[in-house]
């Protein structure tokens, strides 16, 4: 690499430093928010973790435990909560700009790798939750090492123990990530089990599998009462059915907000009595099975209703302006053109790109909208993210590839030709 991308790179650095820094003091330091499902139940996880109670963490935030516990040492050793997690999210941060430098590079090249940390140090969407005690910033940084691990497994077995190794540590960091890592499996089987047995034995078997264990997994649920009770009161099940039944779009806070205020106008009164709450064991699982019904409900009475909603809330994740009448419209348009900017660059990749890992990334990519569209309603924009995040890494390179197609800039042909990956990999 040369000296000039040497000094893209330590730009970019310097950029993804100021632009925290900014973000922190612009918002006056760590938020909080009083009596929030999300912060304070972090930073009292990582209490539990501190004082060695685990299983009492392990039984609400069975999927979100790494966080809590990269929180602990707070309560341990009794640090500033501020200064602890402003320097955790900065750590996680730099990591996340030298990943994307480094993913850009083994997709595409040098420069490429370059131009996409720079794009992410200044890339807006991420910046509100630097200062949010949640998962967003670590899981930015573990889903793109997961990515790049991934792509280097596909050139030599012997990564396939880094790529385990990220999986578990996504699979505690955050649900929505499960498609993401089930997609590169699968990719990593159709690779290995294709050269080992031929392609079309290895896609059968993949067939088979996923044929398989949904079944089994349907009939284990259908067919066990006490199993389908404990899904229904666990905490992210009950939100999810809820409010994914009752908002359309994602990107609609007025309408998500109706419905938050909807469910507390109909909170169920049976569950504050000693006969329910001894029940169920609490009045919360109480409350969270009574919400849970009413979604599983509204489904098996409105599906092509609910299946519906389901894409509005997909494309919602895409476009929000499209949907954010209570934007205004210089707003509206600055995040219509972000979003332009990255989603079609990354499709223009995808469509005429020569590497096929780059097909393989923009799926990736695209996994991880799979389960916040379906089960959450996303009025604070922050599912999506993680995917923007991963296609702005190839967007430039789409829309210069575009460009080129259409002879604007057929002087860049040459450069945009990626080196880095082997077509025996593709």
């Amino acid at each position: 690499m040369n000296n000039k991308l040497k000094l893209g790179l330590i730009l970019s650095f310097a950029l993804t430093v100021l632009t925290r820094v900014m973000t922190w003091h612009s918002k006056g330091g760590l938020f909080r928010r009083n009596g929030s499902a999300n912060i304070d139940d972090y930073l009292n996880s990582a209490r539990l973790v501190a004082e060695g109670n685990i299983g009492a963490l392990m039984s609400y935030r069975p999927t979100q435990l790494l966080y809590p516990i990269l929180l602990s040492p707070i309560t341990r050793f009794g640090l500033s909560e501020d200064i602890y997690i402003f320097w955790l999210h900065m750590g996680l941060t730099l990591s996340t700009t030298f990943l994307i430098f480094m993913l850009g590079k083994k997709l595409l090249n040098p420069l490429f790798g370059v131009i996409a940390a720079l794009a992410f140090s200044v890339f807006p969407l991420p910046f509100v939750w630097f200062t949010w005690a949640m998962t967003e910033t670590l899981y930015y940084s573990l889903a793109i090492l997961h990515v790049l691990v991934f792509f280097y497994a596909l050139e030599k077995r012997t990564f396939l123990i880094g790529l385990l190794f990220t999986t578990i540590l996504l699979a505690v960091t955050k649900l929505d990530v499960l498609p993401m890592i089930a997609l590169s499996w699968a990719f990593i089987w159709l690779k290995y089990a294709g050269e080992a047995f031929g392609k079309p034995a290895a896609r059968l078997s993949l067939l088979f599998f996923v044929v398989i264990s949904t079944s089994s997994l349907v009939l284990s649920i259908a067919s066990s009462p006490k199993l389908q009770s404990k899904l229904r009161q666990h905490f992210h099940v009950s939100v999810g059915l809820w409010v994914s039944t009752h908002t359309a779009s994602n990107a609609n806070a007025n309408e998500h907000n109706e419905a938050i205020a909807l469910q507390g106008q109909i909170n169920p009164k049976e569950c504050y009595t000693a006969e329910g709450a001894a029940l169920y064991g609490s009045v919360e699982r109480c409350v969270r099975d009574f919400y849970s019904r009413i979604g599983i409900q509204f489904i098996r009475d409105n599906p092509a209703r609910w299946m519906k909603m389901n894409w509005i809330r997909f494309t919602s994740h895409l476009m929000p302006a499209m949907y954010h009448t209570n934007w205004t419209p210089l707003y509206r348009f600055v995040h219509f053109s972000i979003s332009f900017f990255v989603i079609f660059g990354a499709s223009f990749s995808l469509v005429l790109a020569p590497n096929g890992n780059i097909r393989f990334f923009y799926f990736l990519a695209l996994s991880t909208l799979a389960i916040p569209a379906i089960y959450e309603a996303d009025a604070e924009l922050r599912f999506r993210i993680i995917s923007q995040i991963m296609w702005l890494v190839i967007a430039p390179y789409g829309w210069l590839l575009a460009l080129a197609r259409i002879k604007l800039l057929s002087w860049l042909q040459p450069t945009l030709t990626p080196c880095t990956i082997s077509s025996k990999t593709n």
